[in-house]
């Protein structure tokens, strides 16, 4: 039982963090991919969807020049078509 109050404790604590530390922004369209930019303590997390297939790529970054470069990478694939088989 106590092992449970702890978890949900540390779930309450975890939540307020994120919360306190979070920036994001609202989506954009670019190229048929809807793209998602929030930053948390640095890390920065990248979201795209396919406005086309509805495919989505999730990735996380801590250095900013990879999240751009990846950034233009799925800019630069054509949405109608699978970036993973």
């Amino acid at each position: 039982m106590e092992k449970e109050i702890l978890s949900v404790e540390f779930r309450k604590l975890l939540k307020k963090d994120v919360i306190k530390h979070t920036r994001s922004w609202d989506p954009v369209v670019r190229n048929n991919w809807a793209i998602k930019f929030s930053v948390y303590k640095g890390f920065i997390l990248l979201l795209f969807t396919s406005i086309i297939t509805g495919q989505t790529v999730i990735r996380y970054f801590n250095d900013e020049d990879n999240a751009c470069q990846f950034i233009n990478y799925i800019l630069s694939r054509d949405a109608s078509d699978e970036l993973l088989p």
